[in-house]
């Protein structure tokens, strides 16, 4: 009995150990320049090395127009993350450009004063726009599929 225990938790441990531990994924920070502000931007890098989950972490110092960038650091944006400019009060209206194809939940919440959004290229959206009371235009491109 003690050799069958002794088996299964060997196997067990060479399984465990070819699978892997899921880990958290690695965060990379960049910055750039929106309207004269510096923002602060964290982000993923996938296998493809382009970025996910694209977050900004100072959304309150963006000023009116808000163009997320399909670029940083000559890498390829190809998501915006939960919550990446949520409670953004100054933000008035987001332009999504070309790569970014998708826009993750409560990426915009309480951005109160967002009344004009420009999808761009996006092809998947999951519930962004939580308490944007100002929201008046959506530009929703035929790339959109869910």
């Amino acid at each position: 009995m003690k050799k069958i225990v002794l088996s299964i938790i060997m196997i067990l441990a060479l399984l465990l150990s070819w699978k892997g531990v899921a880990r958290a994924a690695e965060k990379y920070t960049s910055t750039s320049i929106i309207n004269g502000k510096t923002i602060n931007w964290e982000y993923e890098i996938n296998d493809s090395n382009k970025i996910e989950n694209l977050v900004c972490k100072n959304p309150s110092d963006i000023i009116g127009e808000l163009i997320i960038p399909d670029v940083i650091d000559g890498k390829n944006v190809l998501s915006v993350g939960e919550d990446a400019f949520s409670y953004g009060e100054n933000i008035e209206s987001v332009v999504i450009k070309g790569s970014i194809e998708t826009i993750n939940l409560r990426a915009f919440q309480g951005c109160s004063n967002i009344k004009r959004v420009d999808l761009g290229n996006v092809k998947s959206i999951n519930s962004p726009f939580d308490g944007c009371e100002s929201l008046e235009e959506v530009f929703i491109p035929k790339t959109v599929i869910s």
